[in-house]
């Protein structure tokens, strides 16, 4: 298997030249994904956290590999790193302690090995009630609304009639996954709790007519996000990750304290008066800089919501808002705002749209729901 050879190469071992994570599982899937020696030569920049956006070093030659021939396996992997290793980030794993070097190496080849000619993870001698191949998830220890972002993910890689298999430990996960079939129109074929653990098998189903839905057959919902709290914003993102998960098409219009999010972490220089120096001088600078709305104590109770956050494998507020784009969740910044508080275009986040009220409202009036925050 792939998935030994790549530890082989990061350990040195069985006469394989000892590498860094992302080298070892780049040798090891060489001739699966067509890897040519002046490409793998590129991989001995990206260990030891190295890679773009600190991003764990086997994570990322994964990534690159996928992308040559199966591109849409990327979200997938991406989430089976987050389950497991509690980030995508080398020194957030390494802190959280979750998964080591060489269990990252071996996740990585894992799910490499798993990738069939065909583009899908497909774990072998599980049968479905049809007698066909059925795609395994493991969701255990991953919170809402993780659980019902990867079935999304899984579903939209099968074919009608075709079924998937899930487990998760949440405890909010067996009234979800009830909710999540009856509002997409997907078959719920069996649930049942086995060793602590929630197991449902779904059937993809072509979608009937379903209460509320709208005549283009696409639900939507808008949130306005006028707080930079730190609890509220990740409230925002939960229930807008959740909705996208569930087929909805999602705006969050971000208007007032609430464009901080959206803010860089590092500095950007624009020209600036007096007074717009002021205002960004005393707001939070990015997500990562928001405070509690209550209980904050001087940044002490935002560091313990944090730290249980990632004790409970609650994803951070920067990868809700990654997995937010990922999931095609609109993020519009209001200008009228970003004008009267001095905000730049610059200082913005990837991503980001511009609009003013007349851009939330149109997409409020297509809405079913309208959340302000």
């Amino acid at each position: 298997m792939s998935v030994e050879n790549a530890k082989s190469y990061y350990l040195g071992k069985d006469g394989c030249k000892k590498s860094n994570c992302a080298e070892a599982v780049a040798h090891a899937f060489k001739d699966k994904f067509n890897m040519t020696d002046e490409e793998i030569a590129l991989f001995a920049r990206w260990g030891g956290g190295q890679s773009p956006e600190g991003q764990c070093g086997s994570l990322y030659a994964a990534k690159v590999m996928l992308e040559k021939k199966y591109p849409e396996q990327i979200k997938v992997c991406e989430s089976v790193f987050l389950s497991t290793a509690g980030s995508l980030k080398c020194k957030d794993i390494r802190s959280l302690k979750k998964l080591s070097c060489l269990g990252c190496v071996e996740k990585a080849g894992e799910f490499l090995d798993q990738i069939d000619d065909s583009g899908g993870q497909i774990i072998k001698d599980k049968s479905d009630l049809s007698g066909g191949d059925k795609k395994i998830i493991d969701a255990c220890g991953l919170q809402c609304p993780g659980p019902i972002m990867l079935i999304k993910q899984a579903i939209d890689q099968i074919q009608f009639g075709e079924t998937i298999e899930i487990a998760a430990t949440d405890p909010a996960f067996p009234a979800d996954v009830r909710a999540w079939c009856q509002s997409t129109g997907n078959e719920l074929v069996n649930l049942k709790l086995e060793h602590g653990r929630t197991i449902a098998i779904i059937r993809k189903k072509e979608k009937l007519a379903v209460a509320g839905t709208p005549v283009n057959g696409v639900l939507s919902k808008t949130i306005v996000v006028f707080s930079s709290d730190f609890d509220k914003v990740i409230a925002s993102f939960v229930i807008a990750t959740g909705a996208a998960a569930m087929g909805s098409k999602v705006t969050m219009f971000f208007t007032f304290w609430g464009l901080n999010v959206l803010r860089r972490s590092e500095s950007v220089p624009v020209k600036k008066n007096l007074v717009e120096q002021m205002f960004g001088w005393m707001m939070p600078r990015g997500a990562d800089k928001l405070s509690l709305s209550k209980m904050n104590m001087s940044g002490a109770g935002t560091w313990m919501i944090k730290e249980i956050m990632k004790k409970k494998n609650i994803s951070s507020l920067p990868e809700f808002m990654l997995s937010a784009k990922q999931s095609g969740v609109r993020l519009v910044a209001c200008t009228m705002s970003m004008d009267l508080m001095g905000i730049k275009p610059e200082e913005l986040i990837e991503g980001v749209e511009f609009g003013g009220v007349a851009t939330y409202l149109e997409q409020a009036d297509q809405g079913n729901v309208n959340l302000f925050i």
